[in-house]
C-alpha cells in the first residue's frame, strides 16, 4: 500500500487568490480546505490532490472529470464548481485543485447516524430532490455510479431553506455529448474496472464499470430508501466482500418487510423493482421512481429535513469525492470526507485540582501514621509485667480489677515505694503473714541484686489472687531464709512490678 503524503496549506495563498484558513477533511487522494478570496473576501471550498498522486495521470483525469461533470449540470441540486486548475504549481510542487461553493449542513450518512432513520415524509422530500439531480445528470449522459448516503448532502439555499445537493462525480461515467468533453475517453469503460462503494454496488457493475447505465443509480437509490426507513443497511447481514458480491449477483432479494419490522408491504414492491437485477426492469427514470415511493408510503406530504449547520461544513461534503480516488478497484467504503464542526463540549463538573487531592491524601496518611506511632510508643513504654508462670495461679471468688498499664498521673505511689521499705525489706512482713515478724538489724539488709535486663514486649499480666478474708490465727509459718520475700510482700523493686507486690513465691 502506497504511503500517502499530505501538505499543510494553512496560512498559504494558493494561486495568488485563495488564502487557506482551515482544513475541513481528507480522504482517498485529496484534501478539502476552507479558503477566502483575498479580494472579494468570499469563502469557498478548495479541494487539492495530495502530492503522492499529483503526478499520476489517472488521478488527475478523475479530478478533471469531477469538475467538468458538475459544471455541465445546470441544476441547484448539484454542488457548484467555480474554478479548476490541473497544472498549478505551489511552492515548486504540483498542486491540482478545484474551487467549489461552500455549503453548510450535513450529509445523509451523518443524519442517519444521528437519528437512526427518517420519517416517511422526510424520505419522500429527500428522494424527490435527489431524483431531480439524477435526472439532470442522466439527461446529460452522466451516470453517477457512486450514489450513497455520504454523497447526498442536506444544505441551506440562498433563502435559508433546506435543499439536497448531490456530490462526488469523480467516478461518473460520461456518455454521448458528455464523453466528448472528457479528456480521457477510455477511462470510464476500462475492462475489468470495478468502481463504487460495495454496499451500494449495482449488479451490472460487477461485470465492469463500462456496464453502467442510468438505471444503475436507481439500484443505489432503492438501497438508500431501505436504509433510511429500516435504520440498517439491506446487506448488513453479509460478512466479507466475496459474500456481498454473491448476494448482489445471485441471491434472491428478500422483501424489506421480512427483513425489518415496521416497513409496509407496499414498500416491498417499490424496492424489488428499484433493485431488479436487470436494469431494464427498473423504473423508466429517477423522477418516476421517486413518485412511486411516495405512493408506496401512502402519499405523505414531503417534509423538509432540518438543516443542522453546526453538525458539519458542507464544503467537505463537496470533497467527499476524494474517498473514491483509491483506484479503479475500490472494494471498501472509505470514510466520507465531511468535516464536522467542533462539538460544543458539555461543561464538566468542577473538581478540585489533582494536586490538592494528593496533598489531602498525604495529610490523612501522615496523621494516621503519627497516631499509630503514638499508640505504639505508649504501649511499649508501659510497665513490664512479671513473666507468666508455667501454671496459672488459682482464681479466687473475688476477681481483682484489671490493673491499668498506664496509671493516672495523679495516683499516689504504692506504699512499698518508701524509704523504710528500701532500707528494710521485711518491714511489712507482719501485714503479709498475719503475725509480727522480728525486725532485722539495720546492718542485715539484703544485698542489692544485680540488675536484670528485661525485654520490652507485651506480656499477659498475671493477676495475684487476694484472699477474700484474713487467714485465721494459727501456728506461725516457718521462717523464710533471709533475703527472700514471701509472695505478696512489698517488693523493693516495686517500681518495676505491675502492682508493687511480689508476684513470685520468692524474690531475690
Amino acid at each position: 500500500m502506497e504511503q500517502r503524503l499530505e501538505r499543510d496549506l494553512r496560512g498559504d495563498v494558493v494561486d495568488g487568490r485563495f488564502r487557506v484558513e482551515e482544513k475541513l477533511g481528507s480522504g482517498g487522494m485529496g484534501t478539502v480546505w476552507r479558503v477566502q478570496h483575498v479580494v472579494s473576501l468570499q469563502r469557498f471550498a478548495l479541494k487539492t490532490l495530495d502530492p503522492t498522486y499529483a503526478n499520476q495521470e489517472e488521478a488527475t483525469q478523475r479530478f478533471l472529470r469531477e469538475a467538468r461533470s458538475a459544471a455541465m449540470l445546470k441544476t441547484r441540486h448539484v454542488v457548484r464548481i467555480i474554478d479548476a486548475q490541473m497544472h498549478h504549481q505551489h511552492q515548486g510542487a504540483p498542486l491540482p485543485f478545484l474551487v467549489m461553493e461552500l455549503l453548510e449542513g450535513q450529509n445523509l450518512q451523518q443524519r442517519l447516524d444521528d437519528c437512526g432513520r427518517l420519517a416517511h415524509g422526510e424520505l419522500v422530500w429527500l428522494t424527490g430532490q435527489l431524483a431531480r439531480a439524477l435526472d439532470a445528470a442522466h439527461r446529460q449522459g452522466i451516470v453517477h455510479r457512486d450514489l450513497k448516503p455520504s454523497n447526498v448532502f442536506i444544505a441551506s439555499d440562498d433563502d435559508g431553506q433546506p435543499i439536497v445537493k448531490l456530490c462526488d462525480f469523480g467516478i461518473a461515467k460520461l456518455t454521448g455529448d458528455a464523453a466528448a468533453l472528457g479528456s480521457d475517453t477510455h477511462l470510464p469503460t476500462r475492462t475489468g474496472a470495478l468502481l463504487g462503494t460495495p454496499m451500494y454496488l449495482a449488479p451490472e457493475l460487477l461485470r465492469g464499470a463500462g456496464a453502467a447505465v442510468p438505471a444503475t443509480d436507481q439500484w443505489s437509490m432503492g438501497l438508500i430508501g431501505f436504509r433510511a426507513l429500516a435504520g440498517v443497511e439491506y446487506f448488513a447481514h453479509v460478512r466479507g466482500f466475496p459474500d456481498l458480491v454473491l448476494n448482489i449477483a445471485n441471491d434472491p432479494l428478500v422483501p424489506p418487510s421480512q427483513r425489518s419490522v415496521g416497513l409496509p408491504e407496499t414498500f416491498d414492491a417499490w424496492f424489488i423493482r428499484s433493485c431488479a437485477r436487470r436494469p431494464e426492469e427498473r423504473f423508466p427514470d429517477a423522477p418516476t421512481q421517486a413518485a412511486a415511493l411516495a405512493q408506496a408510503l401512502g402519499g405523505p406530504a414531503p417534509t423538509p429535513i432540518e438543516v443542522r449547520s453546526l453538525a458539519a461544513t458542507a464544503a467537505a461534503a463537496a470533497g467527499a469525492a476524494v474517498t473514491a480516488y483509491g483506484g479503479p478497484a475500490t472494494t471498501h467504503d472509505a470514510t466520507p470526507l465531511v468535516a464536522r464542526a467542533p462539538a460544543v463540549a458539555a461543561p464538566r463538573p468542577s473538581r478540585p485540582p489533582r494536586r490538592m487531592l494528593y496533598l489531602a491524601g498525604a495529610s490523612v496518611w501522615a496523621i494516621c501514621t503519627i497516631a499509630a506511632l503514638a499508640l505504639l510508643g505508649q504501649a511499649t513504654t508501659g510497665p513490664i509485667a512479671a513473666p507468666t508462670q508455667a501454671e496459672p495461679p488459682p482464681t479466687s471468688a473475688v476477681a481483682n480489677a484489671p490493673v491499668s498499664a498506664n496509671p493516672a498521673p495523679n495516683a499516689s505511689p504504692p506504699p512499698s515505694a518508701n524509704a523504710t521499705t528500701l532500707s528494710n525489706p521485711h518491714a511489712n512482713a507482719e501485714a503479709a503473714d498475719g503475725e509480727p515478724q522480728p525486725s532485722a538489724p539495720p546492718t542485715a539488709a539484703a544485698p542489692t541484686p544485680p540488675p536484670q535486663h528485661h525485654r520490652r514486649h507485651h506480656v499477659t499480666i498475671a493477676r495475684v489472687p487476694t484472699p477474700a478474708t484474713a487467714p485465721a490465727p494459727g501456728p506461725s509459718p516457718p521462717a523464710k531464709p533471709a533475703g527472700l520475700l514471701p509472695k505478696g510482700a512489698a517488693c523493693h523493686r516495686s517500681a518495676e512490678c505491675a502492682s508493687g507486690l511480689c508476684a513470685a513465691e520468692s524474690c531475690i
